[in-house]
């Protein structure tokens, strides 16, 4: 950076002209430009927490139904493990609730989207 700075200085120097309205415009821009870069290095670092943060999340919920619908009803009921999940009903019970939920949020939306179109064209 000082090189360009040493060519303006010089190029200015030659011509006469005051270097203050020069370098202002530089500073203003390269701040612009750092205080840019800087917020969009920040969303995506925001983007990838968010992103490991599901991850984790839906690996989790996925190895535990998986261990709990597939690999419990293996083990003896007596077993101190059954104590950390849910009876067996609930295995078929939860996901039918969230799909049902699920399904009623989407019908929703798109009726909601269909008639705010449908205001539009009216």
């Amino acid at each position: 950076m000082n090189t360009c700075f040493e060519i303006r200085m010089t190029a200015q120097e030659a011509n006469g002209l005051p270097l203050a309205p020069f370098y202002l415009v530089f500073a203003v821009i390269s701040t612009h430009l750092l205080h840019h870069q800087t917020w969009k290095v920040l969303m995506e670092l925001a983007d990838r927490a968010v992103g490991l943060l599901l991850s984790i999340i839906s690996l989790s919920i996925f190895t535990y139904y998986t261990f709990w619908v597939i690999i419990l009803p293996f083990v003896d009921s007596d077993h101190f493990v059954h104590k950390y999940f849910l009876p067996l009903e609930y295995a078929i019970l939860i996901p039918v609730c969230a799909g049902m939920a699920l399904m009623c949020f989407l019908s929703t939306f798109i009726g909601y989207i269909m008639l705010k179109s449908k205001k539009k064209k009216a």
